[in-house]
């Protein structure tokens, strides 16, 4: 390990905004790409004061601090775009938990690293949903809590009571929640709402050791120790009334039920056997890397593969006792209430992994890859329309599941396009943790946690209450940006000194948000802090540790400084679409193939020029004349410099769909870089997809498209003009049936994506465009306007 001081290592650490710091090449030795960490102000002092400690002399064993683990990471073979550490980032076991990395699958140095999943293969969290509401739950939540504790077995070394023999057991691995289906454990639908539909199908049972095995069989169906729960929630806050409804998350006060459990003892094993042989790959491949606990082998190896194949029966394994235990809460709920679960409409919201080794596409610097993606305390998070994620989710993006620190909040969120661009479709998993378990066994009393969640109203049943050092054994508990909960044991402030800290305890005023919430006569009354002392302290714990507020006045006029509305130049169209192009909009003009689109547009873009606006203009067809334009706009600016209007207008021809997203990402680069533009033209969006029929291979491109769309629209704040062709479709797929259907080309998939779509026909007459609007996010549908083809020509 590189030995510097403090100093010397921020050196290569640079903080790019309020909550990113990149790691730059040369902090730890061979890094072949560079690091990212995300964090906010409190974690930020965390990961840097970990760093201050681990440069002091003498500080040596346990793990390397976070920031060193995320750059050795960066140093192994294979490793593509970043090392990157999420919003909880800790360190861990080679790979940082919260780290995640993705490696190319046809670099044959690329290597999978048991040390990048973790040794709970697939722990992971499940959400479901119920009908019932708090009114209806406390009144008997003692007696709840104890039937869910009676149905699942909890605590180290416990037991399953799913009945299993080795030969149920083999089929599990093998099959995931298809066993669980056909014995009658799940419902269909539980399937459709988990990642790989709870089933990886490259599990090989024989790649499994005998002992795994053995340590997996009676553990199925529990839910085991340290940090795992199952927790009964009441839905407090809903920001997005809309995406909350489609995942049956219909008002506050909603109870639902979250899973947090893994692969157990079996998971544990397949790790450490893996490891034992990855470590002879190593000597014999020759692969040196910065931490032995960083033991890899090459993908396409045979311990690789290996490993895989048995990962893959352990996420398996995970899946199959995740779904027991919904089996079992399920029963556990019926004969509290009497009922049956289908009645409590105890149906699984989603169900998320986070600590797992998955083959992915992704693009990487403008072209698509195949990527082994290692998640280690890092949840998969895909945006809306990606194909691997259920059709319920389709428009809303993929259920991200956050499980929060017993006795606070979690969250469920939903991926982004911006996710997908930075960190390969990835979040974090749960809350962070500021103490290691043992640090915190010694300094945080179980009895006082017991305490506090008594005063909270809050239920709780485990198997050894000296268990509870795990849940709340952070200083500091990070769940989300929305919600930083600090202990007040760690907040530096003369006014709260030791006597004062055990005066507040007593009233169960453990953290800041307890303080900030809580009475000043009542801390005035069972403290020593005057009145003023309490004002002044408040006033210092709300600058310090919350958000800063903004007036909705200033948030327009900041959203308003960065839009712009740009006529198109055409009239008709102007006051069709409300006044012309609206910024971080995109636009679709679509029609048969003769009906005049480009001829259209390059009359829009014409218009536009003339404003002397940067405009990029990317031709499929080899289509676009220059020569064209320039008559153009000789006829209509003929006192303007005609080839200095040009110059404006940067053209990037491509011939197929991979070059289509590496010329965006280009533009994306040339934006950061600086030169201002307001308009991106892509002509005949379908040329480039008509010529396949991989239609696997043409969603997961169209889905990277409407990514980068997206971003250079919202976040560059650009108009996009893309061009389409309408196909019609006799008899819909039946047999004697002649009606005809209008489509849009590119599919379903594609059909979502623009923002606004304008549908352009040559009328019969054959001396002017009807425009027709089919989708507007602002304006009535079907409005219509008609364009005289003189304007081609004006």
């Amino acid at each position: 390990m590189v030995v510097r001081q403090y100093n010397e290592e921020l050196a290569y650490l640079e903080k790019i905004n309020n909550h990113c710091w990149r790691i730059k090449k040369g902090f730890q030795p061979n890094m072949r790409v560079e690091g990212v960490f995300y964090v906010n102000q409190t974690l930020e002092k965390l990961m840097l004061e970990e760093l201050r400690n681990s440069c002091r002399p003498g500080m040596v064993g346990g793990f390397l601090p976070g920031v060193k683990q995320i750059a050795n990471v960066a140093a192994l073979p294979g490793i593509v775009g970043k090392s990157i550490g999420l919003p909880d980032i800790h360190s861990g076991y080679g790979f940082a938990i919260g780290n995640m990395a993705a490696f190319d699958m046809n670099d044959p140095e690329s290597i999978v690293s048991p040390g990048g999943v973790g040794f709970d293969i697939n722990c992971g969290v499940r959400l479901l949903r119920t009908n019932l509401f708090e009114k209806d739950v406390q009144p008997v939540k003692e007696q709840l809590a104890q039937s869910l504790f009676d149905h699942i077995p909890v605590g180290v070394g416990s037991k399953g009571i799913i009945p299993m023999n080795a030969k149920d057991l083999e089929e599990a691995l093998e099959m995931g929640m298809d066993w669980s289906l056909r014995e009658g454990y799940i419902w269909a639908e539980d399937k459709e709402h988990c990642e790989e539909y709870g089933r990886m199908l490259n599990a090989d049972p024989s790649k499994v050791s005998m002992r795994a095995k053995k340590r997996g069989l009676p553990q199925l169906g529990t839910l085991g120790a340290g940090n795992h729960y199952a927790e009964i929630q009441v839905v407090d806050e809903i920001y997005d009334k809309w995406a909350a409804c489609k995942m049956g998350i219909e008002e506050k006060g909603q109870v639902c039920v979250m899973i947090h459990s893994g692969s157990r003892g079996f998971g544990h094993q397949v790790a450490t056997d893996a490891l034992v042989q990855m470590e002879k790959a190593m000597k014999r491949d020759k692969i040196e890397t910065n931490d032995r606990q960083l033991a890899c082998a090459r993908i396409n190896s045979v311990e690789g593969q290996d490993y895989l194949k048995s990962m893959a029966a352990a996420a398996n394994f995970a899946w199959v006792n995740r779904s027991s235990m919904t089996f079992l809460t399920r029963q556990a709920f019926a004969k509290q209430f009497d009922t049956t679960p289908d009645d409590l409409d105890m149906h699984v919201i989603y169900d998320v992994s986070h600590n797992i080794a998955k083959v992915e596409e992704h693009i990487v610097d403008g072209k698509q890859k195949t990527l082994l993606v290692h998640r280690k305390g890092s949840t998969r998070a895909f945006p809306p329309h990606h194909p691997l994620i259920p059709v319920d989710y389709q428009l809303t993006g993929q259920p991200v599941l956050i499980g929060g620190t017993m006795g606070t909040c979690s969250y469920v969120l939903t991926g982004t396009e911006q996710g997908m661009l930075e960190t390969f479709g990835s979040t974090c998993h749960g809350a962070g943790r500021a103490l290691s378990r043992a640090k915190s066994r010694r300094n945080i009393d179980y009895t006082d946690v017991l305490k506090r969640m008594e005063d909270m109203n809050i239920a709780i049943r485990v198997a050894s209450p000296k268990l509870f050092h795990y849940p709340q054994n952070a200083d500091v508990i990070y769940v989300s940006n929305y919600l930083v909960v600090m202990l007040l044991t760690r907040v530096d402030h003369s006014s709260l000194t030791e006597d004062v800290l055990n005066a507040l305890k007593k009233k169960g005023i453990y953290s800041v948000l307890d303080l900030l919430r809580a009475e000043n006569g009542l801390i005035e009354k069972h403290t020593s802090l005057t009145y003023v002392e309490i004002i002044e302290l408040k006033k210092h714990l709300a600058k310090s540790y919350s958000a800063a507020p903004i007036k909705a006045f200033t948030y327009y006029q900041t959203v308003l400084a960065h839009s712009a509305l740009i006529p198109t130049g055409i009239s008709e169209l102007d006051e069709l679409l409300q006044g012309g192009l609206f910024t971080g909009t995109i636009y679709e003009f679509c029609g048969s193939a003769d009906a005049g689109k480009l001829q259209f547009t390059l009359t829009i873009l014409a218009n536009i020029v003339r404003s002397d606006s940067k405009i990029y203009f990317v031709d499929t067809k080899g289509d676009f004349s220059a020569k064209r334009l320039k008559t153009k706009l000789e006829r209509k600016s003929p006192q303007q410099d005609c080839l200095g209007l040009l110059s404006n207008i940067i053209v990037k021809q491509i011939e197929d769909k991979f070059q289509l997203i590496t010329a965006l990402f280009e533009v994306k680069r040339d934006l950061e870089a600086g030169p201002e533009a307001k308009v991106i033209f892509i002509d005949s969006l379908s040329t480039l997809f008509f010529s396949s029929n991989d239609h696997a291979e043409n969603n997961n491109i169209l889905n990277h498209l409407a990514n980068i769309l997206r971003y250079l629209a919202v976040e560059k704040n650009m108009i996009i003009i893309v061009t389409n062709l309408i196909t019609t479709w006799v008899g819909a797929g039946f047999e004697n049936c002649e009606e005809t259907v209008e489509k849009v080309a590119c599919g379903e998939y594609w059909r979502r994506v623009p923002n606004v779509r304008v549908k352009i026909e040559k009328l019969s007459n054959a001396d002017s465009l009807q425009l027709s609007l089919s989708k507007h996010f602002n304006v009535v549908l079907n409005d219509q306007c008609t364009v005289p083809l003189s304007i081609f020509n004006s």
